[in-house]
């Protein structure tokens, strides 16, 4: 865990493809994102899920980022505009989300049994 501008962080973290940023799951059920080189803030956080985020990770573009948490939830968030795309799917059980974007589409696995596909 590290503690950040007194806000924890688990090792929930991904990097944009092109390096320029940084994500990650907050214990304030937030995610951040960071200039790669400066450290400094990219946008306000993003704030949607009510339970501890469990993953993160990027489109091939930069453009979306999507999240698993304990509340069930899969969200995609616009970067650019900062907030979520959309409504999450319902009744979803995430619980280590492998998420993977793969030809421009989002596949997500919640467990070796269920496939969600975007």
């Amino acid at each position: 865990m590290v503690v950040k501008d007194g806000i924890a962080f688990s090792d929930v973290v991904s990097y944009s493809l092109n390096g320029y940023h940084i994500a990650a799951g907050a214990d304030d059920y937030s995610i951040r994102t960071w200039d790669a080189e400066t450290g400094a803030a990219a946008g306000e956080p993003l704030r949607g899920h009510t339970g501890s985020v469990q993953c993160v990770a990027y489109s091939p573009d930069g453009q979306h980022i999507i999240s698993g948490s304990d509340d069930e939830a899969i969200r995609i968030w616009d970067t650019e505009a900062g907030a979520a795309v959309g409504k999450p799917p319902e009744g979803c059980v995430v619980h280590r989300l492998l998420a993977r974007w793969i030809s421009h589409h989002l596949w997500t696995c919640g467990s070796p049994h269920s496939n969600l596909g975007y």
